[in-house]
This record gives structure tokens, sequence and C-alpha cells, in this order.
């Protein structure tokens, strides 16, 4: 096997888990709270931007788009280099979730698609945003409570076993009759699986180090 190869696919899986990542911050401290204050009224107004803009938010989905999509053309390069016999393309046009995946790269390189959708549709992203998630944990009693006091705006975030709170980059896949197809994070989750599972197949392990 190439050692060197293998150091590269590896590091291009980092950077894709990386960017999964980077669409959770777990950083309360950086919601935005503001407080509105009247003559007869007192409270808090909460927004989770943490101050990114849109056009943030969009660069850190194309940046975790783009780096599953390409993962084709470095396993295509890996079974021509060892002799294997290459089911990327297989892959794309059997599996839903990568070929959306897949989708939204040419679209977002090109603009729009001068071949018919691998997925059978063509897909957009709708409803960018980032929203709070509260976990409560699966142990019993694993708990997670939020607080905002309406007088100094303060936030406080009370944790137990397994609870946790973090601000989440959310995004539907719509196609072109507004017909939602899921939400973005699950189904790049569903392509990294689908890709590391055939990158297995080919003797390459990709968690390593991740």
């Amino acid at each position: 096997m190439d050692q060197d190869m293998i150091e590269v696919l590896q590091r291009r899986f980092r950077q894709m888990y990386l960017a999964t990542h980077g669409m959770t911050e777990g950083d309360m401290s950086k919601v935005i709270i503001q407080k509105i204050t009247g003559e007869h009224v007192s409270g808090c107004q909460t927004e989770f931007s943490t101050g990114q803009s849109m056009d943030a938010l969009h660069n850190c989905i194309s940046l975790l788009i783009a780096n599953i999509a390409s993962l084709k053309d470095h396993l295509k390069a890996w079974c021509s280099k060892n002799g294997m016999e290459f089911r990327g393309e297989e892959l794309v046009n059997s599996n839903t979730d990568v070929s959306i995946v897949h989708d939204l790269w040419n679209i977002d390189k090109h603009l729009s698609l001068n071949k018919p959708p691998r997925s059978g549709f063509t897909p957009h992203i709708a409803n960018l945003k980032q929203n709070m998630v509260l976990t409560t944990g699966s142990n019993k009693g694993d708990s997670i409570g939020m607080t905002i006091d309406p007088i100094t705006g303060k936030m406080k975030i009370s944790t137990i076993g397994g609870g946790s709170a973090s601000v989440v980059i959310t995004a539907d896949v719509i196609d072109e009759n507004e017909k939602s197809h899921g939400d973005l994070l699950q189904i790049c989750k569903g392509a990294i699986d689908a890709w590391e599972k055939m990158f297995w197949e080919c003797g390459i392990t990709m968690k390593e180090d991740a």
C-alpha cells in the first residue's frame, strides 16, 4: 500500500470531520441576548447566530459538502494506483445521501447542473439558520436546564450527567418543487458513513486519529 496516499486520504477525512463539527457551537457565551426594557415591561430577546453572518454559515456548509463530495476523486485515484475496481460512481447512483451531496457540490461549483441530477431531483438548501439544541442525555437522571435572567440578561445552563447545550447550524434540502428531502446535516452524515464504508472495503481506515 502507498502510505503517503493513505496519509493524504486520512488528512482529508479529518478535515471533513472538522467541517462536520464546525456546524455545532458548544460555547454558549457566544449566544446573543438583548435586553428589552420599557415603561411597563422588562425582558430579553435571544437569537442564536453567535455573531456569524449568513455568508459565514454558507461557507461552513459549502466546505462540508465539498470535502464529502471530493472523496470520490480521491478514492478513484487510490483504486487506479492499486489496481482495484472503482465503485464510486455506483455509490453516487445508489445512495440517496451521497447523490444529494454530489448534486449540491456541482450546483455550488457551476451554479446549475448541465446533466440530469444524480439524486433524481435538483436539490437546494433552504431555511439556513442556527438553533439552540438542548439534550438531556441517555442515562437515568441526566438533565439539562436553561434560564435567562430578565433583569441582567445573563443565561445560565445547568447540566446533570450527559445533559448538554449547543447551537447547531441547520438547513433543509428541498427540490425544485420546494418539497423537503431532509435535514442537511443528517444527509451529510449519511454520505460520510457511506463513503467511509467503501473506503474500509478498499483497506483504508478513515477514522484513525480523526
